[in-house]
């Protein structure tokens, strides 16, 4: 019997998993059975939102249908900024994190770089700047021409799949020194299906760095009000369809562990702190500055990164969250 997503919304915790792409009984975040999940609440659609008992996280239940998450995702990529001069800075902004991944890494340079929904490209452009094997993959054809052309421009080599034609299996026999997920994982079905396939192209020692938004952000829960009073379809950390897992300290640890890693570093993060989701240097313009002087929308979002510091300082309550893992070491024969 075929429901809707209201009628599949309105009967029951067990039944919200048949038919959401990944197995009913099983958390897709750390593996635990299914019965261990408990509704927490429900969105302005009627979509529930459930909490692991083992890790902790949230996640929306029914997931979004894939002809939702199509209809939702061809508009979203079409409204990325297509600015030369902007993208060109973001790149800059990359080399914090750069440098930061490089102390940790142990393999002799060149190191071999793959980011995964890697969106403007610009960490990939500046990887390739320096030197280093490059290669990126995306659901979107529209992210991989962009990045194509902005290589070309750049004189670099950067190795490209279109996930909307191809698979991760292209990329196998290559190795990778460091995998990188910004803002990714909040996004999948089923994130720790996907840790255990990119943990399949590297070798042990191999890095995997992670960036997604804070489901215990101070900003995230001040906001929870709201989405209640104006029955919003998000809530903390999650938006409906986008954003289907809501990730803490604890169950991005545990990502990261059922996926064949030990976990190397973890914390918070503000918006607009110079290392971590540069991108926000463009969505929040700093206090004083022309933009957010001109209505009382930009001063708003010139004050949010302020209070959003002094909740990371304070509390390790940031808007945002990384982590980085090492591959586990093989174990041996018995």
């Amino acid at each position: 019997m075929t429901t809707n997503l209201g009628q599949r919304a309105a009967i029951g915790l067990e039944a919200l998993d048949v038919g959401s792409g990944e197995p009913s009984d099983a958390c897709g975040v750390c593996g635990a059975a299914g019965r261990r999940r408990k509704l927490v609440r429900r969105l302005g659609n009627g979509v529930g939102v459930t909490r692991c008992a083992a890790c902790t996280v949230t996640a929306l239940r029914p997931l979004p249908s894939a002809e939702e998450l199509q209809r939702h995702y061809s508009a979203y990529y079409l409204t990325r900024a297509n600015d030369a001069g902007r993208h060109d800075h973001l790149v800059d902004l990359h080399k914090g994190v750069f440098d930061y991944l490089l102390q940790h890494v142990r393999s002799t340079p060149p190191h071999a770089f793959l980011d995964y929904g890697f969106g403007s490209g610009a960490f990939l452009r500046y990887a390739a700047r320096q030197g280093h094997p490059a290669t990126g993959v995306d659901v979107s054809p529209q992210n991989v021409r962009q990045l194509r052309d902005a290589a070309r421009r750049d004189g670099v080599v950067i190795g490209l799949i279109d996930l909307s034609a191809n698979s991760l299996d292209d990329l196998r026999p290559q190795r990778f020194d460091i995998v990188t997920l910004f803002q990714v994982v909040e996004h999948l079905e089923c994130p720790l299906r996907l840790i255990s396939q990119l943990s399949r192209l590297q070798d042990p020692g191999g890095l995997v760095y992670l960036e997604c938004p804070n489901d215990s952000a101070a900003w995230a829960h001040a906001k929870n009000p709201l989405h209640r009073a104006v029955r919003s379809t998000a809530w903390s950390s999650l938006k409906y369809p986008e954003h289907l897992h809501g990730f803490n300290r604890r169950s991005i640890a545990a990502l990261l562990l059922a996926g064949g890693y030990d976990l190397v570093d973890c914390g918070d993060y503000a918006y607009r702190d110079g290392l971590h989701q540069v991108e926000s240097e463009f969505w929040w313009p700093r206090f004083g500055s022309q933009s957010s002087s001109r209505t009382m929308s930009g001063l708003v979002r010139s004050v949010i990164p302020l209070f959003d510091g002094m909740m990371s300082a304070c509390f390790g309550a940031g808007s945002g969250l990384y982590a980085l893992a090492r591959k586990r070491q093989m174990a041996g024969p018995a």
